[in-house]
């Protein structure tokens, strides 16, 4: 059986809007880490949250400082979303 769930990372213009979704993620059950954002993306407070999800609009939910959404690939990034 194959996994629903598709990788994500989401970067932000704040520390604290990174720690915020990954709280509300891991609160709601979702697997998230929070992370030091990969070399090869940029971010304007250096931290982004890895989760899996079926979709990843509740990103937008609440006002988290999104910088960016990208899907994760096995080695690269797809751009989803940049505000």
């Amino acid at each position: 059986m194959t996994n629903p769930h598709n990788s994500y990372l989401a970067t932000f213009h704040s520390q604290f809007g990174a720690l915020s979704l990954y709280q509300y993620l891991t609160d709601t059950g979702i697997d998230a880490e929070l992370r030091s954002v990969p070399r090869s993306l940029s971010s304007s407070c250096g931290l982004c949250v890895f989760f899996e999800a079926t979709h990843w609009g509740m990103c937008l939910a609440d006002n988290y400082e999104l910088e960016a959404v990208y899907l994760r690939k096995t080695d690269e990034f797809e751009v989803l979303f940049t505000s």
